[in-house]
């Protein structure tokens, strides 16, 4: 009775982990193929979001930056237009960066996210600006109605940075202080 028991509820575990593993891929994948843009046709190209958003501030100078759009804008169709639409900025000054699409058909839940990886780490307290232009194509043709641009500040110093890790790492101090203590009291018993 017991191994009965055993085996039929080790079969519902088995049975309901199976099927929650397939449920984030069919949850995180866009609708529509990616390749042929099918989740966005008929609807103008248009940003869904961004990584800072708009206005963010005490942004950490090793955020990743990206920014998101309702249709495929990642294909090698459009790879290289699109290569060039993106921009960071800081003073007035385009900064260097490298402008990263995923493979669509490798990475289909990115066909819509282009990533902006600065070359040198950004600064602290200062204002970046992450220009798009409206040479951005999707798959279908459509291109951006109007330019994008996403106002961003990152953190005011390395204290502001450090501030909670300084408070982990002196609770870490402590603990390890304690567990020493104790230790040594118990080797000199």
């Amino acid at each position: 009775m017991k191994n009965k028991y055993l085996k039929t509820s080790l079969t519902a575990i088995l049975s309901i982990l199976l099927m929650s593993s397939f449920n984030p891929i069919l949850a995180e994948t866009p609708a529509g193929d990616p390749a042929l843009n099918e989740g966005a046709v008929g609807s103008p190209l248009t940003l869904t979001s961004s990584v800072p958003q708009d206005g963010a501030t005490d942004v950490q100078p090793f955020t990743e930056i990206s920014v998101s759009f309702n249709q495929n804008v990642v294909n090698t169709a459009v790879r290289e237009t699109n290569e060039n639409a993106v921009t960071l900025w800081s003073e007035g000054k385009q900064v260097d960066a490298d402008i990263v699409l995923s493979d669509d058909l490798i990475d289909p839940e990115d066909w819509g996210t282009i990533r902006i990886n600065p070359k040198d780490n950004l600064k602290n307290n200062q204002e970046y600006i992450i220009k798009v232009g409206t040479s951005l194509t999707s798959t279908t043709g459509e291109h951006l109605q109007t330019p994008v641009e996403i106002h961003f500040t990152t953190v005011k110093s390395a204290a502001s940075i450090t501030g909670t890790s300084v408070a982990v790492v002196a609770a870490i101090v402590i603990i390890a202080v304690v567990i020493i203590g104790i230790l040594y009291k118990r080797h000199n018993r």
